[in-house]
């Protein structure tokens, strides 16, 4: 090998250490500093849907509260019917209620009320005869087939009222917002089921990725990381707050959730977004981008600078064979 390649040799993988070392460095640090900052935006993004939400779920409970009032003085239950068929129109989220007493139904208004079966199975009119008012999940209407969620209220000591609204409604109020490009909030129920989403067929199919499909209540996707998934799921109801990653689609996302702030329920709420929309990753092409650069430059300085350390050697060399030649000029000539 010549001096000059030997030179040029060396100066490359100078270059190429020091471009490595550099690289990894700078990726290390400036990852661990960019992903403090991208959970606090997620955190920051999600305390404000968590507000949104809390703020949405205090309106319906409340006016639930205002109609259940007046319902209240009604004596028979024709009369309270009266009262809903007049006070519903002013409440556009409202399409269905019902009345109880703690053995009947007592009163009911439009098809996707809450049959009387629910009296003994649901855990929400329960609680409202305990006083605390209260939103259930999602549940598919066996009388109209909507899907419907039940704002469950007090009325009194001796009635419960029970008011319907749509089961997309947080779905509506959530899915107009987007970090970065299609980052985007949810919500699960209690048990994990999912009641706000972007993608809407979700939320009609009654998702749960951590129970087992069960036809008619919940579904489960049969998607390639299911189980990781299932298990962040899971962590997101047992923890009730905290910050991961999963894999959905082939795309590994970052995800930050907690438990929503109104007492009303006990759903939780994250925000989502795919890892390869996030700051980091622009970071990572900058630096990969920028080490190619700089490997390039060093390559074509590594050419210059070995021509010109080569240079001195090979005069050297030449006149070391000219005085060689000289010397041998000069014996042959003594004899």
């Amino acid at each position: 090998m010549s001096m000059r390649n030997k030179s040029m040799l060396v100066i490359v993988v100078i270059v190429l250490v020091t471009t490595f070392f550099n690289f990894s460095t700078s990726m290390f640090l400036t990852r661990q500093g960019l992903e403090e900052t991208i959970e606090k935006d997620l955190a920051l993004s999600r305390d404000l849907a968590d507000t949104l939400v809390t703020k949405q779920i205090d309106l319906l409970v409340s006016d639930a509260h205002i109609i259940s009032e007046r319902i209240e003085k009604a004596q028979t239950p024709e009369e309270m019917k009266a009262v809903m068929v007049e006070e519903f129109p002013h409440y556009e989220d409202f399409i269905a209620a019902s009345v109880f007493d703690r053995e009947h139904l007592v009163a009911t208004y439009g098809k996707a009320y809450v049959p009387e079966e629910w009296l003994s199975k649901s855990t929400y009119i329960k609680a409202a005869f305990e006083g605390e008012a209260n939103i259930s999940s999602t549940r598919r209407s066996s009388l109209s087939g909507l899907l419907v969620m039940h704002i469950c209220v007090p009325m009194g000591d001796s009635y419960v009222l029970s008011v319907s609204v749509d089961g997309h409604t947080f779905s509506k109020l959530l899915k107009p917002f987007r970090l970065w490009e299609t980052g985007n909030i949810f919500l699960l129920d209690e048990e994990g089921t999912v009641i706000a989403n972007v993608r809407d067929e979700w939320v009609e199919q009654r998702v749960n990725f951590v129970l087992p499909d069960n036809p008619g209540i919940t579904s489960r996707p049969n998607y390639p990381d299911i189980d990781k998934l299932s298990a962040f799921t899971k962590r997101m109801i047992e923890t009730g707050e905290g910050f991961g990653t999963y894999s959905l689609d082939g795309v590994d996302r970052m995800c930050v959730y907690e438990t929503v702030s109104s007492p009303a329920v006990n759903w939780r709420i994250g925000v989502v977004a795919p890892l390869t929309e996030s700051p980091v990753t622009g970071m990572q092409n900058g630096l990969i981008l920028s080490s190619a650069l700089f490997v390039l430059v060093g390559a074509f300085f590594a050419i210059i600078v070995s021509g010109l350390v080569s240079r001195p050697y090979y005069r050297i060399k030449e006149q070391a064979e000219n005085l060689e030649e000289l010397n041998r000029v000069a014996r042959e000539a003594s004899e």
